[in-house]
């Protein structure tokens, strides 16, 4: 073990000596020299990391949770922050020539609130290690071959392949939520698992979620409802607590749930579409990063995809991602595959925003008068004709789409692509032809016969499909 450590330790040292010649020419004798000696030496970290497994994951070394947490991480977390600390204080002298009072205030803040250097990542890696070792304890004293051998496959695909190659065609393809597929979704998603509840019920996509775990901290979660905006649209379809014809059940929900006093909306997204040419993406992203827009969210980002060196688009984000309130703004149509002009503002509110504006939206003549006075307290884009920011003149375009949404009402008996017409659309698309061989030689009693054998081969998800299909003919 301590001829693996001074290995690393050398390692470390050659990796951090070499990358002064990456500022060399490429293909020049010192780029080349630091290209090898990196090359060589890049398994100093993971050698730490393994020597750390094989002494801390010893069956026989006795580790308790509260030395785990009263004497390990305290020294480790210790170690950190003395570092983070000098290292802080000494870029402060390095350019500043000497250290305020003031400064040294700033740097203790950073240093609490982990802003530190990038060269520190192993001690806040080492920190997570140690945090899961009554996990990983358990796992390698009781697992079987077979098991560490699928989780050690997993940790290697999600943590190491996909992260280095998914810039790498075909990996580059991947768009949305797979493209979060390394491995720290995967651990964070594995938490996720032990929580919830027993017992789900889903029509369409409306979920509901009922019988939480059987345990004292989640005894009382009560019951979970959840609507995509599909699942909105299946509602405002079939729900009974429509009043008036062509009005939407949305606001007597509302009613509903501010009348009961258990009752939480965590989350609630507004979807503004502007299909009349008021907004432009590209200048949108043009005003957020020249920071001509008025808002007190100060968090503000743009993402930028591509389709191997071209551009397919783009998504702005203000807010951070974390806060009660969020406002997204995107090419719908763009992602939805479709011709024509489509830009969404998506306002995301959670917890006490979702709540207060539940509670705004039983008494407001519209939903869309009250997003706009969302959207209006929130964001302006401006034009940077003012000293103070408050005087700047609204973009004509905004001021336009806003007033726009003020008149948008919601509306029930929305047309619904029901799951039975996506089939009639790939079948069509898909196997159509096939189909017309299989009639023209073997005629329609044979196709219809292999249809009837298929009923008893349906799965509970296709037969919960005919059973939606049918209970919307009776509407």
């Amino acid at each position: 073990m301590d001829l693996l450590k001074a290995l690393a330790i050398t390692g470390v040292i050659l990796i951090h000596v070499s990358a002064g010649g990456y500022s060399h020419p490429v293909g020049s004798f010192d780029w080349r020299s630091a290209l090898f000696w990196g090359s060589v030496s890049r398994a100093s970290v993971p050698i730490f990391l393994m020597v750390t497994g094989a002494l801390m994951l010893d069956p026989r070394r006795e580790l308790t949770l509260r030395q785990l947490w009263l004497q390990k991480i305290p020294r480790l977390l210790a170690s950190l922050l003395a570092w983070a600390l000098i290292y802080q204080l000494w870029q402060m002298g390095r350019y500043d020539g000497g250290i305020t009072p003031q400064e040294l205030v700033e740097a203790v803040k950073q240093v609490l609130a982990f802003h530190h250097q990038n060269h520190l990542y192993y001690l806040h890696m080492a920190l997570l290690v140690y945090a899961l070792l009554p996990v990983t304890r358990i796992i390698t004293a009781h697992a079987d071959r077979h098991t560490l051998e699928y989780l050690l496959i997993l940790w290697a695909v999600l943590g190491i392949l996909f992260p280095t190659f998914k810039g790498c065609w075909p990996l580059t393809l991947l768009r949305g939520i797979p493209t979060q597929y390394g491995l720290n979704l995967a651990y964070t998603g594995a938490g996720y698992g032990l929580l919830g509840y027993n017992r789900v019920l889903r029509f369409s996509d409306i979920c509901v979620c009922y019988e939480g775990r059987e345990n004292k901290f989640f005894k009382d979660m009560g019951v979970c409802v959840s609507m995509s905006g599909n699942g909105c649209r299946t509602f405002e379809t079939m729900s009974k607590l429509t009043r008036d014809k062509g009005t939407s059940p949305f606001p007597t929900l509302f009613q509903h749930l501010r009348a009961d006093e258990s009752a939480n909306v965590s989350r609630i997204d507004i979807a503004c579409d502007d299909q009349d040419g008021y907004l432009n993406m590209e200048q949108i992203v043009e005003k957020v990063q020249t920071n001509e827009l008025n808002s007190r969210m100060t968090k503000r980002s743009v993402i930028v995809s591509y389709d191997g060196t071209r551009r397919s688009g783009s998504t702005v984000y203000i807010g951070a991602p974390s806060s009660d309130f969020r406002i997204r703004i995107y090419d719908k149509a763009l992602e939805e595959g479709v011709e024509g002009h489509w830009v969404r503002v998506e306002l995301v509110m959670r917890q006490k925003n979702a709540n207060a504006f539940i509670e705004q939206a039983v008494s407001a003549p519209s939903i869309g008068k009250l997003a706009a006075q969302v959207v209006n307290d929130k964001l302006s884009f401006i034009e940077r004709d003012d000293s103070n920011i408050t005087r700047c003149t609204v973009c004509d375009w905004w001021r336009e789409f806003v007033d726009e949404l003020e008149a948008v009402r919601l509306v029930a008996r929305c047309v619904v692509q029901h799951s039975v017409e996506r089939i009639e659309n790939w079948v069509d698309a898909q196997i159509g032809p096939s189909l017309a061989i299989i009639t023209r030689t073997l005629g329609w009693p044979h196709l219809f016969e292999i249809a009837h054998t298929a009923v008893s081969r349906l799965s509970q998800k296709q037969f919960a499909i005919l059973v939606f299909f049918y209970v919307l003919q009776n509407l």
